[in-house]
């Protein structure tokens, strides 16, 4: 069993994250990204609290931390909504039963 990383999580999402979308690929993870303050400032608190989801309650550190599992790439990838049918696929060329290809 090997571990994700940084070039794995290209190859799997790095055409789907996007900051627009609340979540940016970095080197040791992905982050979850809170738009800018005057666009903070004309969200009410539960639009707030629903964008600022994380799966450790902290912004600071990634939501996903380079190198991880297998299972915690599948957990990161169903907390946040990301398991299409695309992501699933491409999962599949990457992995077989647990063990990475590459």
């Amino acid at each position: 069993m090997g571990k994700i990383g940084y070039e794995h999580a290209v190859n799997l999402l790095g055409d789907i994250l996007s900051q627009d979308d609340g979540l940016t690929l970095k080197a040791d993870g992905i982050y979850v990204v809170l738009p800018p303050e005057d666009i903070l400032k004309l969200l009410t608190p539960d639009e707030i609290a629903a964008i600022s989801m994380h799966p450790k309650n902290d912004l600071t550190k990634p939501a996903l931390k380079f190198p991880c599992t297998i299972k915690e790439f599948e957990s990161f990838v169903e907390f946040f909504g990301l398991d299409d049918e695309v992501v699933r696929e491409r999962m599949k060329k990457v992995w077989i039963g647990g063990i990475l290809r590459y």
